[in-house]
């Protein structure tokens, strides 16, 4: 077992040599994208980008106040997701956290109140006005699986590896690219 371990060891790091690059680059699609401020000394992160160097907009998600109710009641998004309440209602509505992470103006029919989720939790909110109107943002840590095609779209080209290694870990087995 252990000389297996060795050998699976001994090929993962022989695959992440230097080894020339055989891969043909894309035909350029657009614009290279931006790059970010540096994360540490020499290094950067390229700013997300949609299909052909596009800029991917940032998440959003919508809730609307009508009938005295908050529609949808209960919404899910990932950190960093800008929710918008519209008020869509014949009376003036509040949109106010329980917990006070958040709390609107009185919101006149047509006004609308946006807040960007930066941390990750279940945030319980009612309209002052009316207290029987709850309505719940569940945010969690990473991506979420459902949304429309325009949130969930990343970045399509691709990129030839340079001196780089992946690995792909699969159940007990262990695959190389």
């Amino acid at each position: 077992m252990l000389t297996l371990l060795g050998t699976v060891l001994l090929t993962m790091v022989a695959g992440c040599g230097a080894a020339p690059d055989k891969a043909t680059p894309p035909p350029a699609a657009g614009p290279p994208p931006a790059v970010t401020a540096p994360l540490m000394a020499g290094m950067s992160v390229p700013a997300a980008s949609g299909h052909h160097g596009q800029q991917v907009p940032a998440a959003t998600a919508s809730v609307v106040i009508k009938n005295f109710a908050f529609s949808p009641a209960a919404v899910t998004v990932a950190v960093g997701t800008t929710v918008t309440w519209s008020n869509r209602d014949q009376a003036a509505h509040t949109v106010t956290a329980s917990g006070g992470a958040f709390k609107s103006p009185t919101l006149d029919p047509g006004d609308t109140f946006r807040f960007t989720f930066t941390k990750a939790g279940r945030y319980a909110y009612l309209c002052t006005i009316h207290p029987f109107m709850t309505g719940t943002v569940v945010v969690t840590p990473g991506m979420v699986t459902h949304g429309t095609p325009k949130s969930m779209s990343r970045q399509s080209g691709k990129t030839p590896a340079r001196h780089s290694c992946v690995e792909f870990w699969h159940g007990t087995g262990l695959r190389g690219g």
